[in-house]
Parts: structure tokens; C-alpha cells; sequence
């Protein structure tokens, strides 16, 4: 059971906050999951061997998903270092439906 925060958190059971990610936003810290604290080419390397995802494509998603506080940048020697800021069980996926009805209202859903 959620209790809604707004269009973007929830919070779970355990009164811990959900974040909703999109499909694509997901990909990208199941990444991180797996191995936390990857460069962006080990980033775009990994995504790239299964999605045609352009440079520009994942350097926004990794912008959005800092942004939802889902990620953290870190430097390292100089060099933005990412990792995951979110648990598995602190996120969920938005829906579809939901995510492109934000985008045709010109408003971002989450």
C-alpha cells in the first residue's frame, strides 16, 4: 500500500519515500545497482551493447535522475563518478500511459 506524496513520490509501507522512474530511467540504475559507482563510458558502454540509446539520450537521463535525487555524481580524479542514491525497493516504474500524458500536457509527470 502507497500513500501518494504527489505525481512523483509516494510513500510505502515502511513509510519509506517512493521514487517513480520511466522504463528507461530504470534501465540505467539497474546498471547502477549491479555495480555502483560507473563512469559515464562504462554507463554508455553497457547500454549501448542492448539499446541504440544516443550519448545525449543518456546523459539526460542521467540528469533527470539526479535530479529526482535517484542518483549521485561524484568526482573522482576529476571525472563524474555516478551511483545509485535509491534502493531497488525505494523506486517504482511509472506507467506509460501516465509518462507521455505528462509529456503531451507539456508538464513532466515525475
Amino acid at each position: 500500500m502507497y500513500t501518494a506524496v504527489d505525481g512523483c513520490h509516494t510513500i510505502g509501507n515502511g513509510g519509506t519515500p517512493v521514487i517513480y522512474l520511466t522504463e528507461a530511467e530504470r534501465r540505467i540504475m539497474e546498471i547502477l545497482w549491479e555495480k555502483s559507482s560507473r563512469t559515464f563510458d562504462e554507463i554508455t558502454r553497457e547500454v549501448s551493447s542492448e539499446n541504440h540509446w544516443t550519448i545525449h539520450a543518456i546523459q539526460i537521463l542521467l540528469k533527470r535522475l539526479i535530479q529526482k535525487e535517484a542518483v549521485r555524481e561524484d568526482k573522482v580524479l576529476g571525472l563524474p563518478v555516478y551511483s545509485s542514491g535509491k534502493s531497488i525497493q525505494e523506486t517504482a516504474v511509472i506507467s506509460p500511459e501516465k509518462a507521455w500524458s505528462g509529456f503531451f500536457a507539456m508538464k513532466r509527470p515525475c
